[in-house]
């Protein structure tokens, strides 16, 4: 295997190159063809709306308590209906996030962002509430 010039191969090269780790031609072949792999999985679309849900939920919460503030700490009907409805879009979206994180072959990062969004903005609502009766 100790061959110099153009007769030696890509795979003497590589393994002549590797002081201590020398690994087999098989190893070496197996390597380069396991680059790339194909795969099933896929996005869930219950996922994507639920961020999307979310992400409006927490946009009616926090619109809700900034025209609130703006109006000189006076919440108008309006208001508390913002914040409703948010409960209601958060609530939505937490169930769709926990049933497209049960689905099989996807990728599971909207799901989980779906459910996280979903919680904070709950959390947030809780809050509102909680310091609007407290106050």
């Amino acid at each position: 295997m100790e061959r110099k010039g153009e007769d030696q191969t890509w795979i003497e090269r590589v393994t002549s190159s590797l002081y201590g780790l020398s690994l087999s031609e098989r190893q070496l072949r197996n390597r380069r063809r396991g680059r790339f792999i194909f795969t099933d999985k896929k996005h869930p679309w219950r996922g994507v709306f639920s961020v999307i849900i979310g992400v409006f939920s927490l946009m009616c919460s926090f619109l809700s308590v900034l025209l609130t503030y703006r109006s000189g700490m006076e919440a108008n009907g309006n208001y508390a209906i913002g914040i409703f409805l948010a409960l209601g879009y958060a609530v939505t979206g937490f169930v769709m996030g926990i049933l497209s994180g049960r689905e099989r072959e996807i990728y599971p990062a909207f799901p989980r962002a779906g459910i996280a969004v979903n919680a904070l903005a709950l959390l947030c609502v809780a809050g509102i509430t909680y310091l609007g009766l407290a106050g």
